[in-house]
């Protein structure tokens, strides 16, 4: 690496996520090995479809909608402020939720919406 080069430039990272049952843990007697990608024998690849989702109006106010397009099967809804607390978590089955959120603290939300197969996250902007 020559004189004044970061490190970040000739060093690129990669990020992984592995999706294990709780039922696999036993098997595992140091999880240092998965994180080294040692014990990928019950390692499975799973990919999670998206939710084609709009939130109107955004930035809000007061109400704001959470309409889930083509979605046709149960979901959680969960609403985290960037700290990572859940401020409104709930489970449904209808395309369009209203919310009211003018006793939201001001600031930016995630509103995460995760069903069998498929998931989603977007920002709301609460003013």
């Amino acid at each position: 690496m020559g004189e004044g080069a970061s490190p970040f430039e000739e060093d690129p990272m990669s990020v992984y996520t592995f999706h294990l049952p709780l039922s696999d843990f036993p098997n595992f007697n140091n999880i240092d090995k998965v994180w080294r990608g040692e014990c990928n024998e019950n390692i499975r690849e799973h990919k999670m479809g998206t939710i084609n989702t709009k939130i109107y109006p955004n930035p809000a106010s007061g109400n704001v909608t959470i309409e889930m397009l083509d979605l046709n099967s149960s979901y959680t809804l969960t609403i985290t402020n960037i700290m990572g607390q859940v401020v409104t978590s709930m489970n449904g089955n209808i395309n369009k939720v209203n919310l009211n959120v003018s006793e939201y603290a001001p600031g930016i939300y995630i509103v995460n919406i995760r069903t069998a197969n498929a998931v989603t996250s977007q920002k709301l902007i609460v003013k």
